[in-house]
């Protein structure tokens, strides 16, 4: 048994395929860490400090996860923005243990961020690695199993009335509903080049955040469309007005599972919720189409988004420690911490 720590430029060399091939064994093939969306990643927001780190036993490669060094004598995972969960692939999740001892330099501890409790060996693992564990975001997800009627009737009466309410306001306004699917590869950048020209019209383009054709982001999910587009697992859901495009959807998937990657709305149309159309349309239309089992949106969920989930389940943030020692340190300076916050607030308590 052992780790190899190998500088990573932009893409995963010869190790592709078997980074796809561990995916689809040990987190059901999930599109967030497809190579086709790890190597854009890398290719568009490595800083160059990254490690693919390998692990084998008996000449095979049974464990792969990307990291790179961070501040207080630690390692993180490589997890940019635009990532919402990060993979950790290992069939045995006690080979991660020891991981930090041939890292160079004496590592004290390593970020393990984002993890999905559907594809994380951390998962359920306390009493097993020295680590410690903290919810970050609470996402959803719908499966796509009956017919869509049967769905939309198991959803709150607040919700079924929400949007009803929307469909007469468009009906009563003369409008007529187009939704339209794109998912060849030669549709995906003109695509995704709209998509950053709606964003760009609205507050994340007045906040510098938006997509564009001719920034980083705009060219990452150029590359990560065509990508999956060429494997026929690219969609990009699009809805109209009458002839105007009012709200974007993109998406990629795997054989089980849809990702709604990225949304974007005409801020000028927000009196009919175009988005929340949008939402509804593209699942009628994924019901009927039933090509994965589930729809997945991987965002900190407000109860208004709960609302459409049959499922949901946190995403949390993983502290590994290099021995058992330093979790107990660590955990103990934390109830010191938290006491000390406590008695603060009991005495200044704010009004």
């Amino acid at each position: 048994m052992t780790w190899s720590l190998l500088p990573i430029r932009g893409d995963l060399g010869p190790f592709k395929p078997i980074w796809d091939a561990l995916n689809a064994e040990l987190c059901g093939a999930n599109p967030y860490f497809d190579s086709g969306f790890i190597e854009p990643l890398l290719e568009h927001f490595a800083s160059g400090r990254e490690c693919l780190c390998v692990h084998t036993e008996a000449g095979e490669v049974d464990a792969l996860l990307i990291a790179a060094p961070a501040r207080g004598g630690k390692w993180s995972l490589f997890v940019p923005h635009q990532a919402q969960i990060a993979p950790i692939m290992a069939r045995r999740p006690e080979v991660l243990k020891s991981l930090m001892p041939v890292m160079p330099g004496w590592v004290l501890g390593m970020d393990m961020l984002y993890q999905d409790p559907q594809a994380s060996p951390l998962a359920g693992q306390g009493s097993v690695l020295p680590c410690v564990c903290s919810p970050h975001a609470h996402t959803m997800g719908i499966h796509i199993d009956d017919a869509f009627t049967d769905y939309w009737s198991g959803r709150s009466g607040k919700l079924r009335n929400n949007v009803a309410r929307r469909l007469r306001r468009i009906k009563d306004a003369g409008i007529r509903l187009r939704l339209e699917r794109l998912a060849a590869p030669d549709e995906m950048q003109s695509a995704v080049a709209r998509f950053g020209e709606m964003e760009s019209k609205g507050w994340k383009g007045v906040a510098g955040t938006a997509v564009h054709p001719e920034n980083a982001q705009g060219r990452f999910y150029a590359d990560v469309m065509a990508r999956f587009a060429l494997k026929g697992m690219a969609t990009v859901y699009q809805l109209y007005f009458n002839d105007e495009l009012v709200a974007m959807q993109l998406c990629i998937a795997s054989k089980a599972m849809l990702v709604l990657l990225k949304t974007t709305y005409d801020e000028s149309q927000a009196a009919y919720s175009p988005g929340r159309l949008l939402l509804y349309a593209l699942l009628e239309e994924e019901f009927s189409r039933k090509a994965v089992h589930d729809v997945e949106f991987y965002t900190n969920a407000d109860q208004d988004q709960l609302a459409w989930a049959t499922h949901d389940r946190w995403i949390s943030h993983y502290m590994m420690f290099r021995n058992p020692f330093l979790k107990s340190v660590y955990q103990y300076l934390k109830s010191v911490s938290d006491a000390v916050r406590a008695r603060s607030r009991d005495k200044f308590p704010i009004d």
